[in-house]
């Protein structure tokens, strides 16, 4: 991972500790695909792709696409069965803007897409 993914997935992980969430794991790899954080609230278990930018006139969930998102639930689907919860799965989406390797602004996008 280049540098300024790992910084915006730092970041994004701080975001989401500040905001009560449980960080549960971290870069979860299958076979499918990855998922940059995963991390639970009090009522979901929620599965974030995080997306690191400098400049960006497009909305996070544009840059998660449908193959993305089907590699995400695929991912997340593995996951729950080797991890079985009773919290309801959710994806999010984060996107970080960073300038000079420094973080300008955190966007959170909640329940960014839904399980087919």
């Amino acid at each position: 991972m280049n540098t300024k993914g790992a910084l915006a997935e730092r970041a994004a992980a701080n975001y989401l500790k500040e905001k009560k969430y449980k960080l549960l794991d971290f870069n979860y790899y299958t076979r499918f695909g990855e998922i940059d954080l995963i991390c639970k609230d009090r009522k979901n278990i929620v599965f974030v792709e995080v997306k690191a930018r400098s400049k960006s006139i497009a909305r996070p969930k544009e840059f998660v696409d449908y193959n993305k998102q089907q590699k995400m639930i695929k991912t997340a689907q593995i996951y729950l069965k080797s991890k079985p919860v009773k919290l309801s799965p959710r994806f999010d989406v984060i996107e970080v803007f960073i300038e000079n390797n420094e973080i300008k602004s955190i966007q959170h996008l909640e329940n960014a897409f839904q399980l087919d």
